[in-house]
């Protein structure tokens, strides 16, 4: 439920409707909520209200026994009179699952009512799937009912994720790199979409996988495979770029998929020079410093190569990695292995040995640590892509190598 909230809340003329118990609301709110604060955090409020409406059909005890179908069909009949949408789009939640209710023909008889389309997910709370899930079946609905052939218009990109809303530093940097190549980004799918706009996706030359994630990749190439088949349109098959190496292998596969090889290189150059100047102006405050980073994420959620990449551009002297107590035992161990892929680094565990954060002059984060003393570096899930992701981490680290004697601090990546 939430991946299909996440695809659809900011969708113009759309509407959610959660097949669940009330309580089962509170995961949109916080996400809401959590993305709120986040960007506050980052300096980049510009996400917006939600533009769909979101209903809850509120299951209980009686409907678990008896079923829940009449409940549906009246929550349904409330939010199409009242708020007259163009479209909605029924989240099914684990309850629903369970009791083996048929959402799929309440939404068909009440889409013959109302004359609008009116969808099902297959998808069952987490019984089906997770987060991804969701989010993959409500943009495999908005294909199958809104998208036909259209006449391609070339140099048009169409980028698919939930990456940030389209005014947010991620698309910004990624709409930059496209136009070295003479590329527009045109339309975002499934997210920030009217339906009109939908139907300019089947038009693009190219789409552009934003995802970031070894768990969310497969699920959004899914839909770029989707979009492939049925209007011919290709795609880049490479997630999102962060850090120096992964760039330039997502320039690369941009050049590659479009034949324009000689402006990868192009403009792979351009963007080593910047980030160059970049690194010339950091080191001037890092080089020589320690740094300790502590990881509390799995791998499926974060990638350590790019950050071990950047603090040594830097100049930064890696004193070790602490894995957090937050991460379970076998998370722990795949990150282990993960690191020692990359290279020697000195790896401890927090109950093994304290955190000690004031042996080092930075410590970059996954989760913020409880240590006023320490200059702490928190790391967002995902961070800008490209050149602007390295920049703004460098960036936010001279400012705190740079403090005033002891003095500790916290900074959001």
């Amino acid at each position: 439920m939430p991946g299909v909230w996440s695809a659809l809340s900011h969708n113009e003329g759309a509407a959610v409707i959660f097949h669940s118990p009330r309580a089962c609301a509170h995961i949109a709110r916080q996400m809401n909520l959590h993305n709120h604060f986040r960007y506050l955090a980052r300096q980049q409020l510009k996400l917006g209200e939600p533009k769909a409406h979101l209903f809850v059909s509120n299951l209980n005890d009686k409907h678990a026994v008896f079923g829940g179908g009449q409940q549906l069909r009246d929550c349904i009949d409330e939010l199409v009179e009242k708020y007259r949408p163009q479209y909605v789009v029924i989240a099914n939640s684990c309850v629903a699952g369970v009791i083996g209710e048929d959402t799929k023909a309440v939404a068909k008889m009440a889409e013959e009512q109302w004359g609008i389309p009116i969808m099902a997910v297959d998808g069952h709370g987490f019984l089906d799937g997770d987060y991804y899930a969701g989010f993959y079946q409500a943009g495999q609905l908005l294909i199958d009912q809104f998208m036909k052939p259209q006449e391609r218009q070339p140099g048009t990109v169409t980028l698919i994720g939930d990456r940030g809303h389209p005014d947010s530093d991620a698309v910004r940097e990624l709409r930059q790199l496209l136009q070295h190549f003479k590329l527009r980004v045109h339309a975002y799918f499934p997210s920030y979409t009217s339906v009109a706009e939908l139907e300019q996706v089947s038009a693009s030359q190219l789409t552009v996988i934003m995802g970031g994630s070894k768990r969310g990749y497969p699920w959004l190439k899914k839909l770029a495979s989707t979009l492939e088949e049925r209007f011919n349109i290709p795609f880049v098959d490479c997630d999102y770029p962060v850090g120096w190496e992964a760039t330039k292998k997502w320039i690369a596969a941009v050049g590659s998929i479009i034949s324009e090889e000689e402006t990868a290189c192009d403009v792979s150059n351009l963007q080593e020079l910047r980030l160059n100047k970049n690194i010339e102006g950091a080191r001037g405050v890092l080089q020589g410093k320690k740094v300790m980073i502590c990881i509390g994420r799995p791998v499926d959620y974060f990638n350590p190569e790019w950050l071990l990449e950047l603090t040594a551009l830097a100049g930064l002297e890696l004193q070790k990695i602490v894995l957090l107590d937050s991460l379970a035992q076998d998370a722990k161990q795949a990150v282990k292995e993960r690191l020692m892929m990359i290279g020697p680094v000195s790896i401890i565990e927090e109950s093994e040995q304290g955190l000690m954060q004031n042996e080092a002059d930075l410590v970059i984060t996954t989760h913020e640590l409880l240590d006023d003393k320490a200059r702490q570096i928190v790391l967002p899930f995902l961070p800008t892509p490209g050149v602007a992701g390295m920049a703004e981490l460098l960036e936010k680290a001279g400012r705190l190598v740079a403090r005033y004697g002891q003095r500790g601090g916290v900074l959001y990546g």
